[in-house]
């Protein structure tokens, strides 16, 4: 059994409720679920610098545009009472994932981010290292070839 945290707040600087960064970050954020598209994602920003907000959100290529939606829509409402007044963020869930920072983030890796904790031990160490070492193999030749548009991710059972 593998449990892990599916959020991340990061940079130790937070905003002031009320303020514009806060409002540009509601403002951002509400408006995420409806303007995702058939490709499953979608980026942005909302203000002017200093007080400027970014956002990306993906869903899984396999997850209809309502599913899509419900996820983002959720996802917007659970990251700012996971990371309150937290300048940046990332959440995983299920269908979709959810990143806002303060600064530009399309195109910009979310390194070391997502941290996983043990809830048991592996039972076999040795075949989990190998099955991942195939999935991570796997994933490269799917990401390298998917079109422009068109991403994969794969789910991995152990």
């Amino acid at each position: 059994n593998i449990s892990g945290q599916n959020y991340g707040c990061f940079k130790n600087e937070t905003y002031v409720s009320n303020s514009t960064f806060d409002n540009n970050l509601r403002t951002l954020l509400s408006s995420l679920s409806s303007n995702m598209n058939d490709t499953g994602f979608y980026s942005a920003y909302v203000g002017r610098m200093p007080n400027r907000t970014y956002a990306t959100a993906l869903c899984r290529t396999d997850v209809q545009l309502d599913s899509c939606r419900t996820c983002v829509r959720g996802a917007s409402v659970e990251i700012t009472k996971l990371c309150v007044n937290r300048k940046q963020a990332i959440l995983w869930k299920d269908t979709c994932t959810l990143r806002y920072s303060d600064e530009p983030i399309f195109g910009v890796r979310a390194d070391g981010y997502f941290v996983m904790g043990r809830a048991g031990t592996f039972s076999s160490p040795d075949q989990f290292k190998q099955n991942l070492r195939v999935l991570v193999n796997g994933l490269r030749g799917q990401a390298a070839s998917g079109g422009s548009l068109i991403k994969v991710l794969f789910l991995f059972n152990y």
